[in-house]
């Protein structure tokens, strides 16, 4: 289900979350076992400090919230995405980087879906982090509508495809 890099081959739906407000329990409980099987295949022997489902759930819901008090339309809000880690082991006198699991979901046109678990490292006293990144296009609809976007983040722009080039040997002609 996963690849090595913790790149999912297959986004994962978080029922419940966003736009997609189902009432039904077989979808959550799909989607909660989903998404622990995905952590539980990044988890390996980390017992202490993890993501569970429950706080992908919440982050997709707070994001959501976020969005909508930007003023961004819900036609515009595909693209976001929530990176999140836990916080570190709390213990002053453990002095070295302990294994934990990250998630990234993102906002598609239906709701939110987990793209991305992985094993990450935190180091002892370091806050939870959790990160709504915009679009360059929502970052300006926010600021249009006139959004308090402090502390916001913005993603990169994507880069154009690069498109292959045709060596100069290879002319077009009768014969060879």
């Amino acid at each position: 289900m996963m690849q090595e890099s913790g790149k999912l081959q297959k986004p994962i739906l978080i029922a419940g979350a966003g736009r997609n407000k189902l009432k039904d329990d077989a979808a959550d409980k799909a989607s909660e076992k989903a998404i622990q099987a995905a952590i539980d295949g990044a988890r390996g022997k980390i017992r202490n400090i993890a993501i569970d489902p429950v706080d992908v759930w919440l982050a997709a819901d707070k994001a959501e919230e976020r969005l909508e008090a930007l003023k961004i339309p819900v036609s515009d809000r595909t693209g976001a995405v929530v990176y999140m880690k836990p916080e570190g082991p709390s213990a002053k006198s453990y002095k070295y980087p302990q294994n934990t699991i990250e998630a990234q979901i993102e906002r598609k046109r239906d709701g939110w879906v987990v793209t991305h678990v992985g094993r990450a490292i935190v180091w002892p006293k370091q806050d939870r982090t959790e990160k709504l990144m915009l679009t360059p296009a929502q970052r300006d609809i926010a600021v249009e509508r006139g959004a308090d976007t402090r502390g916001l983040w913005v993603q990169e722009p994507k880069a154009p495809k690069p498109q292959p080039q045709r060596a100069p040997d290879q002319g077009i002609g009768i014969g060879g």
